[in-house]
C-alpha cells in the first residue's frame, strides 16, 4: 500500500517545475531521520514537492511533513545519515 502511495506522489511531480530549490531542505531532513522514520515518512516528504503542498485548506495527515518543519531545514548542512 505505501509503495503505491509513493508511486502516486512520484507521478504527480511536474517535470516543468524546478524541484532543485526544494531539494536542499528535504534532503537534509531525510538524512536526519532514523531508518524507521524514513520508512514511515518518505511518502509525505515526496508529497511536499507537489505544487499544492502547504496551500491553506489542503488537508495533511498525522505524521506529515509540515511547511514549518521544512522551513527549519532550509540552509542547514545535511547531517550524516544513520543507515
Amino acid at each position: 500500500m505505501q509503495g503505491q502511495t509513493i508511486i502516486d506522489h512520484w507521478l504527480r511531480l511536474d517535470p516543468a517545475i524546478d524541484i532543485f530549490e526544494k531539494l536542499d531542505s528535504r534532503g537534509a531532513m531525510f538524512c536526519s531521520w532514523s531508518k524507521t522514520e524514513r520508512n514511515q515518512r518518505f511518502a509525505s516528504l515526496l508529497s511536499s514537492f507537489d505544487l499544492m503542498f502547504g496551500v491553506e485548506g489542503v488537508q495533511q495527515t498525522a505524521g506529515s511533513v509540515s511547511p514549518r518543519e521544512l522551513k527549519r531545514w532550509e540552509g542547514v548542512e545535511w547531517p550524516d545519515p544513520n543507515w
